[in-house]
């Protein structure tokens, strides 16, 4: 059990990561699409 919590906290580590990398486009994407969907 606190095995895989342990590898399941890395695991969402890792995401959390590669996330900061690529930030600038994705969040410009999403910030474009909630946007676009305020503006409705």
């Amino acid at each position: 059990m606190k095995k895989i919590k342990a590898s399941q906290k890395m695991r969402e580590e890792a995401i959390r990561q590669r996330l900061k990398k690529s930030l600038p486009w994705s969040l410009s994407r999403w910030l474009a699409r909630v946007l676009r969907g305020n503006t409705k």
